[in-house]
């Protein structure tokens, strides 16, 4: 078995219901993402205390409410003009529901969660695809991963008013995948992720990709192809390439 193959696999959580041997404790949480220029119906702020309620009425970006029944988390997303660099480094609906959403899950694990329900109340599927990534990359932890992976038991489901909801959710978590892949990458020690280790690392991961060669240059491939540079490299470590 490959560990670094186990990690992996273990890097998606939103559409995944994981058993443990441990039982379910907490109440269930409810994320209610308001996108741009949109509005929460009335009826899911019955029964809130005043001082949340003021802050969900000015569109504070996130007030997390405990009740005794629940916790709930509501989130608004919001234009924020940038007066530097004509506007261009003025966050997307994307990358603003990404961070909200991550900022929010931070709040979530704080709390006993038994279940999650996340509702988008917008009308921007890069936003709905920001929240969803958000979630996914929110839940990465290279000690969690590393060396003894732990098992994720929360439950997340989705409710939106796309009808390609499940695609655009199957594309999120890709590309959420990747990039928390890379962030392992990034994260494991020399030691471990070295040339000979990555590349059965990689075979591993496309052996049944029918679609995706993996194809391994060694030493003499790479001073073939007069990559000079990186064969000097190369030489000088203890795991050459």
């Amino acid at each position: 078995m490959n560990p670094m193959i186990d990690a992996v696999k273990e890097l998606s959580f939103s559409q995944k219901t994981k058993t443990t041997s441990q039982k379910k404790l907490g109440l269930p949480t409810f994320v209610y993402f308001v996108g741009r220029n949109s509005k929460l119906p009335q009826s899911v702020l019955k029964g809130l205390p005043k001082t949340s309620l003021e802050k969900i009425k000015n569109k504070a970006p996130i007030e997390f409410v405990t009740t005794s029944r629940s916790h709930l988390c509501f989130i608004h997303s919001q234009i924020v003009e940038s007066p530097q660099h004509y506007g261009v480094f003025a966050p997307s609906p994307y990358a603003m529901a990404r961070d909200l959403m991550g900022a929010c899950y931070r709040q979530m694990v704080s709390h006993p969660t038994s279940s999650v329900r996340v509702e988008y109340w917008g009308e921007l599927e890069d936003e709905f695809k920001g929240l969803v990534v958000g979630l996914e990359m929110a839940q990465y932890t290279f000690k969690n991963l590393w060396p003894k992976i732990k098992t994720n038991s929360l439950k997340v489901n989705f409710k939106s008013k796309f009808k390609n909801q499940k695609q655009i959710m199957a594309d999120s978590i890709q590309l959420a995948e990747g990039i928390n892949f890379a962030r392992l990458l990034v994260d494991l020690p020399a030691n471990i992720l070295n040339p000979k280790s990555y590349a059965s690392l990689l075979q591993d991961l496309f052996a049944k990709k029918a679609k995706t060669k993996v194809s391994v240059w060694d030493s003499e491939r790479i001073k073939k192809e007069k990559m000079g540079l990186h064969y000097g490299v190369g030489q000088g470590a203890v795991e050459k390439s």
